[in-house]
């Protein structure tokens, strides 16, 4: 007589029998919508989108591919939702792609549109995202572009713009971050906010990317992020501060044109290139072989206050030409900060030219502080 043997398994048994990985394609008779296709699909799998739109609010916590046909034209794959009418704090806001804790991988060619964050990470419990890689993407019209917590992210080839806030939002980075090949404008934020002040410190690129026409500032990164490289990126047209560095350990800003920078709208102060408050070592440097782009040279020009403004920290400046700025370099102490007195390292190399009467005159490079503004405000909401 032989025995019967019960075999159970919390594995679904299509799971079981399916290899890995697998290509799931959305629509599909299976697979009608997105989110069914990322519940079934496993670490390692890949979803393909067909073009089309899709209103949808998706929940990741497992490692995937989700690949669109293309974030432009009449074949792109959409996924929308509604367009927020104000901001919301960034705990309560609700993402149109959310990667939970162990979900990650990639997610490329796809246009997102609308809702509080286009995409969010959430971490729980000190558990984060995976690692993640945003290729070609397009998010626009909602809260914010980017935003939440994560652990490595990549961001490439991507555009981030007309955003109610900040385009990019980093509230907790527990390794490195980069951006690159990237455009982020149009935001009535910060263009790229980094705060990297819980998780510990990790390694921050901006590399080869557009911040222009941000109401709050280009780029402000705040913490103990270290090192932060800014390099060959162009940096225009924003108000406030064309790159704010708060709290930061080492950074190197280097070969990169940032103009025409403009004051704030709430009180007229500031419009400078670059603002060190209680930074350690920033190294500011141009190289007449490196360009910014193809067909503009490396500068920090016509910028309404300052093209560098130290505030109670360190910066060694070489081979940088500060053109037609109203100060060309200036450096201020904070009364009662906890950070060390400015200080200043000319390393040679450098040039300098003010606007007088109108037309530019070259002349030598000086700090001057003119004791005017008052030192920024405290970090804006995430």
């Amino acid at each position: 007589m032989s025995a019967l043997i019960w075999h159970w398994s919390a594995v679904p048994v299509g799971a079981q029998q399916r290899g890995r990985p697998q290509t799931l394609q959305v629509p599909s008779d299976r697979f009608p919508t997105i989110q069914s296709a990322i519940n079934f699909a496993a670490a390692g799998d890949k979803i393909l989108i067909a073009p089309g739109v899709y209103n949808e609010t998706l929940t990741i916590a497992k490692r995937i591919t989700l690949t669109g046909s293309g974030a432009r034209g009449d074949r792109r794959t959409e996924i929308v939702g509604p367009r927020p009418t104000e901001v919301v704090p960034i705990e309560r806001a609700t993402g149109i792609i959310n990667y939970q804790p162990g979900g990650g991988g990639k997610i490329e060619s796809l246009l997102v549109r609308g809702g509080h964050a286009g995409i969010k990470g959430e971490a729980i419990e000190g558990r984060f995202p995976a690692v993640l890689e945003v290729k070609e993407l397009i998010i626009h019209q909602g809260g914010r572009g980017i935003a939440g917590s994560f652990s490595d992210l990549t961001v490439e080839e991507t555009k981030v713009a007309d955003m109610l806030w900040h385009g990019v939002s980093i509230v907790q980075a527990k390794g490195k971050i980069m951006f690159s090949d990237s455009v982020i404008q149009l935001c009535l934020g910060i263009g790229c906010l980094i705060s990297n002040t819980t998780a510990g410190p990790g390694e921050v690129s901006l590399l080869n990317s557009v911040f222009g026409l941000n109401s709050g500032g280009g780029i402000l990164i705040h913490g103990n992020a270290k090192p932060v490289l800014v390099t060959k990126c162009f940096i225009s047209n924003n108000r406030y501060a064309g790159i704010r560095l708060n709290g930061v350990g080492l950074a190197a800003i280097c070969h990169n044109l940032i103009n025409f920078t403009q004051p704030r709208l709430s009180d007229g102060n500031f419009g400078d290139g670059i603002v060190a408050e209680c930074s350690e070592n920033v190294i500011i440097c141009q190289d007449n072989q490196n360009f910014a782009l193809d067909f503009l040279p490396p500068t920090i020009a016509y910028n309404a206050r300052a093209g560098l403004s130290l505030l109670s920290s360190h910066a060694a400046v070489s081979n940088a030409l500060f053109q037609c700025n109203i100060f060309s370099l200036e450096a201020e102490d904070i009364e009662g900060s906890p950070c060390s007195h400015w200080s200043i390292d000319d390393l040679g190399g450098n040039q300098c030219s003010e606007t007088r009467n109108g037309t530019c005159d070259s002349v030598i490079c000086q700090v001057k502080s003119p004791g005017g503004p008052q030192p920024p405000e405290p970090i804006p909401p995430p």
